[in-house]
This record gives structure tokens, C-alpha cells and sequence, in this order.
């Protein structure tokens, strides 16, 4: 049991973090009146947003209306779902305030915490969650909340938010000057490189930053919360899957690969890590949209969260690209409402398509350059995977997409195929796809 004046302490020091704290507009919308669950990867801003709503209601109705508990605490350890009632009570006998809004960060590090939210929404009460653990979306859980919590997904900051942050007006974005074109491409660069977690683009030592989340991640989100004891094996595989970014592997592939550089391993081993890694939302995973539910959950196409930690683990200009392409897509048709439900998928059968759009009928094919070295092969293979996959009709195809990292052209005799060429940029400001 937790003492009561601990929780009294704690609520007052995580109320003087949150008046001393100032975030960047995210606009992301909370409504006042409703109950949220945040998540997402650690660092990528569910607290900056939860502390930035919390500030507007203070504001309106002043601090004593406003409680603040963050669960990521060391004197919390031993705390369970049983204590959660002495956070109430301890405000109320700080504030007097018996109906407080409620905003509760990484509450999912107390088992059982959803019964508590729960009796909470019952209450009338307002709450907000973070969490950074996928199984805070299970259906588990949504079963024991009834429908009282709206689940929004936060990620790193998206290229847009980026220039935001950094002073850039949308003017700026559709009157280029020579000057402001290269700065740009310049943003666009470390955006593409670093990634987008708030902490590192604020951070005096951006490797530094980089290097200790990773290692939070998973050290602590993976291995600590997930009881692996073989955290090697964890890196060896975390690092596998980075170098095999756009191919597909199954489970039985990247045991045998691990086990031939000396770390035995099993199908079986595979499957529980890479389940852990996605609950902590370092990594997703896309199936063969073509493929039985079977094919789909064995052998799939893995994409890390944010480019920056991605490139800690390879350097490789057209795995970041590709992985860059696919963040893109995911947030933009991934829904926490919808749980497992998948709109992005890859093609294979007789041809390999990069991604494959269901909801808009739209095949998408990723290439660094289609105008290197090597450019006449490079366009006619991802050309050409386009054109097979629209007329095999196994899935129905009303666009067709390349995506460069710069802005290109194609070769004339490949002008009249109805195939779209896309930078990177005009993807990361616009987002047609």
C-alpha cells in the first residue's frame, strides 16, 4: 500500500512540472468534455499534448480543478490498482475539489488499471490516459471500457509539424525563394535522417537522445516489461529486421538467420519479440494484401516507427525512404478505433509491389532515384511491377505511384502508362497518396 502522503507529494510536484513545462502546438484537437486514451512509442509527445489541454482547462478554471499523476516514478513501484482511489482522495483533500479533470500519464503500468478508468467515465468524471503499449487498444480492454474512451493515436512529429515548430508559415511553403528552397530541402534532410521525436529536435546532443530512447525502448518498454531475459537476442533481431527493411520475412527466416551468426533460436521466439516490439510501438508490420490470414500474419514487410531510430541501425538511403513512406501511410490510414483492421498492405505473387492502398485502389513502388547509374533498369523494374500487378485484376488498381526522394521525370516511352511520379517532399507536404 502506497502512503497517502506520498500520493499528496507526488501530485503536487507533477502539478509544478506541468505549470513549468511549455509545449509546441501540436493541433491536435481534445474536446473538453470527453474521455481519451493517447498512445504511442515513448517520447513521441503524448505527455507534451496531455500537459498542453491540461494547461488550456487551468486557464479557465484555475489548477485546483486539474489532476496531474504520472505514473513513471520510481516510488511507484510497488504500487497496484488498489492505490488508485488514494490519488482521488489525496487531491481531494489537497484542492477540495471532489470532480476534477483527470489526466493520468503511463497509467498503464498499473495491471488492471482499466477498471479503475472505467468507474471513473461512469462517474461523469473527465480523464485523459497516456500509455506507450499497444495492449492499452486490446479488445480486452475495450471490452472492460464500454465505449466511454475515445483511443487516439500519437506519433513523432510529422514533417509539417516539424516546420511548424521551427517558424515555417504555410506562405513560406507555396512562395519559394532560391533561399527558402534549400533551406527546406535542408529540413527535409534531417527530417528524413533524424526522425521526428520532439525530445531529440530540442536536444543539445541528438545522437545522445537518440541512443538513450532506443535503449529505453527496448531495454525497458521490450525486455523489462515483457520479462526477455536474452536481450542480445532482442538486438540481434531488432537489428535483422532494420537490414531487411522492404522484404518480406517470416518467422522461421529470421530464426534461421540469427541462428547461422551464432544466437540459436526458434520460430516461436521470434513471434513473442516481435509481438513485444510492436506493443511498444517501435515497429509495425504490413501482410500480402493477396495472401490467406495465414500468409499474412507469417510473412510480412517490418517499418520502425520513426526514421531516427531506423537509421541508428542502417544507413541505407532507400530503406529510409522506403520506411519514411510507409510511417506515412500508416498514420494517415491507420485507426486506434479500428484495433487490427489494416488498409495498407505489400503485393507478392508472380510480382512484388511496395505498397498496396485498399481504400483508395492505389499500388505504390519506392525508388531512391529512378534516374541513377543504373536508371534505365530501376525504372523499367518498378514500371513494369505496376503495369503487371494492374493487369492481373487480382486486386483492382485506379492509380499507380513511384515515389523518389527527389523530383524526377520519366523516360518518355514511359509517359503514357498512367503512372504518377511523387518526390518525397511533395509526399511529406501534401500527402495524396
Amino acid at each position: 500500500m502506497i502512503k497517502k502522503e506520498l500520493i499528496r507529494e507526488i501530485l503536487l510536484e507533477n502539478r509544478e512540472d506541468a505549470q513549468s513545462i511549455h509545449p509546441e502546438d501540436r493541433n491536435i484537437e481534445l474536446k473538453d468534455g470527453a474521455c481519451y486514451v493517447l498512445t504511442g512509442i515513448r517520447q513521441c509527445g503524448k505527455s507534451w499534448l496531455m500537459i498542453s489541454h491540461m494547461q488550456k482547462l487551468a486557464s479557465q478554471y484555475g489548477w485546483d480543478h486539474i489532476l496531474y499523476f504520472n505514473f513513471e516514478d520510481e516510488r511507484l513501484l510497488d504500487m497496484d490498482h488498489l492505490d488508485l482511489n488514494q490519488i482521488l482522495e489525496g487531491f481531494i483533500e489537497l484542492t477540495g475539489v471532489t470532480d476534477p479533470y483527470c489526466f493520468f500519464d503511463e497509467l498503464q503500468n498499473i495491471e488492471g488499471w482499466e477498471k479503475f478508468a472505467r468507474r471513473l467515465a461512469d462517474r461523469k468524471m473527465k480523464v485523459c490516459i497516456t500509455g506507450s503499449n499497444a495492449k492499452m487498444l486490446s479488445r480486452e480492454i475495450a471490452t472492460t471500457l464500454g465505449g466511454r474512451y475515445i483511443s487516439r493515436m500519437i506519433y513523432p512529429y510529422s514533417f509539417r509539424e516539424l516546420l511548424n515548430t521551427s517558424g515555417w508559415k504555410e506562405t513560406d511553403l507555396t512562395q519559394l525563394s532560391g533561399r527558402k528552397e534549400a533551406l527546406l530541402n535542408k529540413e527535409l534532410r534531417d527530417y528524413f535522417e533524424r526522425g521526428g521525436f520532439p525530445g531529440m529536435r530540442n536536444s543539445p546532443d541528438p545522437s545522445g537522445y537518440m541512443t538513450t530512447l532506443y535503449q529505453n525502448i527496448y531495454l525497458g518498454d521490450i525486455a523489462a516489461r515483457s520479462l526477455i531475459s536474452n536481450t542480445a537476442l532482442l538486438r540481434i533481431l531488432l537489428r535483422t529486421v532494420a537490414e531487411r527493411i522492404g522484404t518480406a520475412v517470416s518467422y522461421n527466416r529470421l530464426a534461421n538467420l540469427i541462428t547461422s551468426i551464432g544466437e540459436k533460436t526458434t520460430a516461436a521466439t521470434m513471434i513473442r519479440y516481435l509481438e513485444n516490439a510492436r506493443e511498444s510501438y517501435l515497429i509495425f508490420s504490413i501482410g500480402n494484401v493477396i495472401g490467406s490470414l495465414e500468409d499474412r500474419q507469417g510473412k510480412q514487410k517490418y517499418y520502425f516507427m520513426d526514421n531516427g531510430i531506423l537509421r541508428m541501425l542502417v544507413s541505407s538511403n532507400a530503406a529510409l525512404l522506403e520506411n519514411l513512406v510507409a510511417v506515412t501511410l500508416y498514420r494517415k490510414y491507420y485507426s486506434a478505433a479500428e484495433l487490427d483492421q489494416s488498409h495498407i498492405f505489400y503485393y507478392e505473387k508472380g510480382v512484388e509491389v511496395d505498397f498496396y492502398i485498399s481504400d483508395t485502389r492505389t499500388a505504390v513502388q519506392v525508388s531512391y532515384t529512378v534516374n541513377g547509374t543504373d536508371s534505365e533498369s530501376t525504372v523499367k523494374r518498378e514500371v513494369n511491377a505496376l503495369l503487371a500487378l494492374k493487369k492481373a485484376n487480382t486486386v483492382p488498381v485506379e492509380r499507380m505511384v513511384i515515389v523518389t526522394y527527389e523530383k524526377e521525370e520519366l523516360p518518355e516511352q514511359f509517359l503514357h502508362e498512367g503512372i504518377e511520379l511523387m518526390s518525397l517532399k511533395e509526399l511529406m507536404l501534401d500527402n495524396t497518396l
